[in-house]
């Protein structure tokens, strides 16, 4: 009766191990997908083409170019979407079609480029890098600026701002006219703390990193508060300063966790899909990873400030990179 027992608790004991591997060993969750496949990377240290000293802003445009803002060397740089430099424009200085500090950029409908800068302009190119238009200047009355971060442009040509120092969004037409505000210093729906990265959906929703209250915000094209997500921490979900934000075709948003050194991804209701990345300097890793991007097919853009470069993701399930 002693041997039986024996067996039989042995037997139920492999059981309940079989299973806790299976929980902790299988992959993740069923309701959480699998990260993305690093199949590029580009960048050095330096000033000359294809490096970068402090890559920020990313944008891609409809042919499938990268466009990259180089901060500290005044300049935007163009690659092929495997890392190819093709070219670059931007001088520093404050004058008309100079760049001074530059953070952000976006592509409009029509291919025309836009470029935030720490002067508190707003500077307007062609696909080619030729000088159209500026406006901004140092302030908080509407149309001016204190620290304009990050931008995007929705279907219509509108543009959206972050206005990092005066805690709001500005919305812009694409001749740098003001047409709505909205937002102001605090932790409430609605209010920001620093807000740095800004994305569009092809629905005109609104998604803001609101970096120093370590959260996503989504509104309306008009400004109207429609949900938030996140808090300060390191669990999926939540954020150490986020920074870019992207949204795929399908209306997935991507975030990048500054400090966090990681990617995470989520549905447009702010419910957790999945993440990747970990601090550190070797593929797939992140040292201060500020914008992120995402192409028609899915792959995914990121620029990492410390590391000058720019690595690139193909989605979970996919068999080639577009």
């Amino acid at each position: 009766m002693g041997t039986k027992w024996w067996f039989a608790a042995s037997a139920l004991g492999v059981v309940a191990v079989v299973a806790i591997s299976a929980i902790f060993f299988l992959g993740p969750p069923a309701d959480r997908e699998a990260p993305p496949t690093l199949v590029a990377a580009w960048g050095m240290l330096g000033d000359g083409p294809g490096q970068f000293k402090g890559p920020e802003g990313i944008a891609v445009d409809a042919q499938g170019y990268i466009y990259v803002v180089d901060h500290r060397t005044n300049r935007v740089e163009k690659f092929t979407s495997n890392g190819t430099f093709l070219t670059q424009f931007g001088t520093s200085g404050h004058e008309a079609g100079q760049l001074f500090d530059p953070s952000g950029i976006g592509i409009g409908p029509r291919g025309d480029i836009y470029i935030s800068n720490g002067d508190n302009r707003v500077v307007k190119f062609t696909a080619d890098g030729k000088f159209i238009l500026q406006w901004g200047s140092s302030g908080s009355d509407p149309g001016q600026f204190g620290d304009p971060e990050c931008l995007d442009i929705d279907s219509e040509g509108n543009i959206y701002i972050t206005d990092q120092v005066n805690n709001r969004i500005q919305k812009f037409d694409a001749n740098g006219m003001v047409i709505g505000i909205w937002g102001r210093s605090g932790s409430e729906r609605g209010e920001f703390r620093s807000p740095q990265g800004i994305a569009v959906d092809r629905l005109g929703n609104v998604y803001v990193a609101d970096k120093n209250n370590h959260r996503i915000q989504k509104f309306s094209s008009d400004g109207t508060f429609i949900t938030k997500w996140g808090s300060n921490g390191t669990e999926p979900g939540q954020f150490i300063f986020p920074f870019g934000v992207a949204v795929d075709s399908s209306g997935n948003v991507y975030v990048t966790d500054f400090e966090g050194g990681r990617i995470q991804k989520f549905r447009p209701d702010g419910t957790f899909l999945t993440e990747w990345g970990e601090w550190g300097t070797g593929p797939g890793k992140f040292v201060y990873p500020i914008d992120i991007a995402v192409d028609a097919a899915g792959n995914i853009y990121v620029t990492e400030h410390d590391n000058a470069r720019v690595q690139k993701f193909s989605p979970a399930g996919s068999t080639k990179a577009g």
